[in-house]
């Protein structure tokens, strides 16, 4: 395999990515992601991975990006309950998709194309999607 500079200069970059949106940070205020993807030379996806792996350092909402430690208890609620309000909706997609999952084979036992051997069938209905209890960690986790 060919070593290429260029390629481990991006990795390093990456690497340092959320150290230095963190040192961009630093001065308290919000600050918008397409203004620090300019600056650092990033895409908005990097900005939000970067932001991501700060491992809860910063919070975000419609203003941008901002440091946890420089938030108010107004804004540090809002960005909790906005990101509590998504969990409980994907955790509800989920169960939704759960339930469709776990009753296609009767869909399919009806269906005239239905071509799957007798096993597969049984391994189908052999499967049990477990369902975490995210919302229930994320009620406690902000209580």
């Amino acid at each position: 395999m060919t070593d290429l500079p260029l390629l481990r200069l991006a990795d390093r970059a990456s690497a340092d990515l959320p150290a230095q949106l963190v040192k961009r940070l630093a001065d308290g205020r919000w600050h918008l992601r397409e203004s620090l993807a300019r600056s650092l030379g990033v895409s908005v996806r990097k900005i939000r991975d970067a932001a991501h792996a700060c491992k809860g350092e910063v919070v975000s909402s419609q203003q941008g990006l901002k440091l946890t430690q420089c938030c108010t208890s107004e804004e540090y609620q809002e960005f909790a309950g906005r990101f509590t309000s998504q969990i409980h909706e994907m955790t509800a997609r989920v169960v939704q998709t759960a339930y469709v999952w776990q009753h296609r084979t009767q869909a399919d036992a009806t269906s005239p194309h239905n071509s799957r051997s007798s096993e597969q069938e049984q391994v189908v209905a052999d499967e049990n999607v477990s369902m975490p209890s995210a919302g229930a960690a994320a009620d406690r986790a902000f209580a």
